[in-house]
């Protein structure tokens, strides 16, 4: 494991621990002590599952109580960059996965700018509609800068953004 990875664990609790490995069945036992417990970062076990896109273990985690909006400090190898806090659903969409941060938005995540933005990245254009639908406004600056998809250097056109927009 590298730094990131390292840091990123440092601490983790034991549902967070069963969410990284995707163990049901133990996700299942923990979440009746604290479904939304966090490690010394603040990161919860929704947060570790979003990013490595583990969605068994967040519809478990969702349909459990699990709060989408938790916001926590973002943990980089480089601990001396400053970088907005982050949430599960930044998470997925920065990890690519669409699918879970469909998922995350159905089960109440907040859709920001900053996620906004992120997802600009993904090209998807059914994501960017869904989050705009649940409240997205590409014309509100992110903590990431212009809010707008195709702002982002990722797969989004200004042509997509216009489907979108």
């Amino acid at each position: 494991m590298g730094n990131t990875t390292d840091a990123l664990f440092h601490g983790a609790t034991p549902l967070i621990q069963a969410t990284r490995a995707n163990d049901v069945q133990e996700v299942r036992r923990l979440i009746a002590i604290d479904v939304d417990q966090t490690n010394r970062h603040g990161w919860t076990a929704l947060m570790f599952g979003a990013k490595a896109g583990l969605a068994p273990g967040l519809d478990i985690l969702l349909k459990a109580g699990a709060n989408p909006n938790i916001e926590s400090k973002r943990i980089t190898g480089n601990t001396q960059a400053t970088y907005p806090n982050t949430t599960a659903l930044r998470e997925a969409i920065g990890s690519g996965h669409v699918g879970v941060a469909n998922a995350l938005i159905e089960g109440g995540a907040k859709v920001d700018p900053t996620a906004f933005a992120m997802a600009g990245g993904l090209g998807d254009v059914a994501l960017l509609k869904k989050m705009k639908t649940k409240g997205a406004d590409p014309n509100v600056p992110s903590a990431v800068g212009q809010a707008r998809p195709d702002a982002m250097c990722g797969n989004a056109t200004p042509a997509m953004s216009a489907g979108v927009l």
